[in-house]
């Protein structure tokens, strides 16, 4: 270990032991990955040169495929991509100052995994809920189309704040059904912004370890009750980004 050197931060985790994790880490060639200990907590690093990484493909998929290897084994408080302390006395200091926000997130996840839950709806689902939903869409669109967009103009944007709307009002229609059924199943959960017009809902949880094949049925009987109409993507396990509140600059 290079004590003038910068330290690329992942995460944390409650062992005040020194140990590797290999040369996994960022950079071209792969630095190793080892903790640097503080009181009965350490930090996961690697010797870095650099100032700065760009969040591209492979580096962001490296930083989260350390988070995902040092978690295999212990519970761990995520770091966001591109921390870099510029050397271990800063590490140490950043250390000292947040060991209490550490401890107490690496207790609230202690035994808990997280998971993720993006529901959406299929092409034909969109269309019937959504763009053919009453005879006002429907009435809207031919008006506009026996006048031209042109002269439309006003009608056009009449008719995308009801189809919002209408999207809108589904959209918490599924929130309460599968949202709300799945949230009394886990220990927390987060509703996350969405992307696209026909994602549903983008919802993280967090579970018990011990749960997860009790949660993850959940999950499928609600898949089997909506098929016909929704797409699920469920994921994990994820390091618990979404539940612990450390910040750390």
């Amino acid at each position: 270990m290079n004590e003038t050197t910068g330290k690329y931060l992942y995460c944390f985790i409650k062992n005040g032991s020194e140990q590797e994790f290999g040369c996994i880490g960022m950079g071209e060639e792969g630095e190793l990955v080892y903790t640097v200990p503080y009181q009965d907590m350490a930090a996961v690093v690697s010797d870095s040169a650099e100032s700065y990484y760009d969040p591209i493909g492979k580096n962001a998929m490296c930083h989260q495929n350390v988070i995902s290897t040092v978690m295999s084994g212990q519970e761990v408080v995520p770091v966001r991509f591109g921390v870099i302390c510029k050397d271990l006395q800063a590490l140490n200091k950043l250390m000292e100052e947040i060991y209490p926000a550490i401890m107490t997130n690496l207790e609230r996840v202690r035994n808990k995994m997280e998971v993720g839950l993006k529901v959406f709806w299929t092409r034909e689902a969109f269309v019937s809920e959504v763009g053919e939903a009453n005879s006002e869409v429907t009435d809207l669109k031919k008006r506009i189309m026996e006048i031209g967009p042109e002269k439309g103009y006003l009608l056009m944007i009449e008719l995308g704040e009801k189809l919002q709307q209408i999207a809108d009002e589904r959209r918490q229609h599924y929130i309460d059904k599968i949202y709300e059924g799945l949230r009394k199943e886990a220990g927390d959960a987060r509703l996350n912004e969405t992307v696209g017009e026909r994602m549903v809902f983008n919802a993280s949880f967090l579970i018990d370890k011990a749960s997860e094949e009790q949660f993850d049925g959940a999950v499928n009987r609600y898949y089997e009750i909506y098929s016909q109409h929704l797409d699920f993507k469920y994921t994990g396990p994820w390091p618990p980004y979404n539940f612990v509140e450390v910040n750390v600059d």
